[in-house]
Parts: C-alpha cells; sequence; structure tokens
C-alpha cells in the first residue's frame, strides 16, 4: 500500500519536539483513537488539544494556554494526525483480526520513541 504520509517529515517533525510536546501529541492520540469518527471536525479536535493540553502542561494561566495553542497548534495536530494515519496503514494489514486501543497506543509510541526514526519509520 503506498502512503500519502510523508514519514521522512514525520520523523523530523517530531525530533524536533521537546517531551512536554511528545506529551501532548501522545494524549491527544488517546483520545483520537477512542473516538476516530470525530477526527474531520476541527472544532472538536482544537476542544481536545487544548484539554489535553491543560492536563499534560505546566501552564499558569489560561492565557499562557492560548499563547502557546496559538503558537504550536499547527505542529501537534498536524504530527498527531499523521501518526494517527501512520498507525492505521500500519497496523491495517492485522485489523481482520480486530484492534484495540492499546495495539493503536503501542504502535503510536514506536513514533513518539523516535528521537531519529527511520525515513519510513515504523510499519510492523
Amino acid at each position: 500500500m503506498a502512503s500519502g504520509i510523508d514519514r521522512e517529515a514525520l520523523a523530523m517533525s517530531l525530533a524536533r519536539m521537546d517531551p512536554q510536546q511528545h506529551k501532548i501529541v501522545g494524549g491527544l492520540l488517546v483520545v483520537l483513537f477512542r473516538h476516530p469518527t470525530k477526527i474531520r471536525d476541527r472544532e472538536w479536535l482544537l476542544e481536545q488539544l487544548t484539554e489535553v493540553m491543560v492536563l499534560a502542561g505546566d501552564f499558569e494561566n489560561p492565557e499562557t494556554v492560548q499563547d502557546y495553542l496559538k503558537t504550536e497548534v499547527d505542529g501537534l495536530l498536524n504530527c498527531a494526525l499523521r501518526i494517527f494515519g501512520c498507525v492505521g496503514e500500519d497496523l491495517a494489514p492485522r485489523a481482520a483480526e480486530g484492534l484495540t486501543l492499546e495495539a493503536a497506543m503501542l504502535q503510536a509510541l514506536t513514533y513518539l520513541g523516535q528521537s531519529e526514526a527511520a525515513p519510513n519509520g515504523p510499519k510492523g
């Protein structure tokens, strides 16, 4: 299956992220895997991202959350959505067996745990 996701660009994005950003992306991925049908609803995505940021971050007040969201929203959402797509592609051959949230998160962690990913990223 040909991938439409640039895994090399994903690996580079992940390598530039700090631990807090990895934590936020990981938290958002849990939400996405639990509610995959809502992934195209941008307003819902932004609400979920904000909630995850508040839980995962060390923000002093709502203004710092808003400032962080303004500067980081595109990078965080793009990274989470790319990982979500990669995990879908990676696990597609096992779909007939049934997939679990745990299997999806374990596969997602193979991306989040990489400091310098291979150009084609994890597949199995």
